[in-house]
């Protein structure tokens, strides 16, 4: 099956490293279909370890979520709504 990664850039200075579950809740809140449908993926955000538990964020931090491309045709959802019309540091 053919896949979409979407990819959104980050802005801030630093998130935590074990940020996994945070960041899947609050996308979970704007798209509560995530929880129930395995095709649908989260990839970890990546930056240099800052200390104190944390990691930067940087030119290169993004979020990635994978889909089936076929979820682009059929869904209005997706890319997000929300994603877009919140600022993007305000996401959680």
């Amino acid at each position: 099956m053919p896949v979409v990664d979407l990819v959104f850039r980050l802005h801030g200075e630093k998130i935590l490293v074990d940020h996994g579950y945070q960041l899947y809740s609050a996308i979970s809140r704007l798209i509560p279909e995530l929880h129930s449908d395995d095709d649908i993926g989260l990839h970890p955000i990546s930056g240099p370890l800052a200390g104190n538990r944390c990691q930067l964020i940087t030119d290169r931090s993004v979020l990635g979520i994978r889909l089936p491309s076929e979820r682009m045709d059929r869904s209005e959802r997706w890319p997000c709504p929300e994603f877009r019309s919140r600022p993007k540091d305000t996401i959680g």
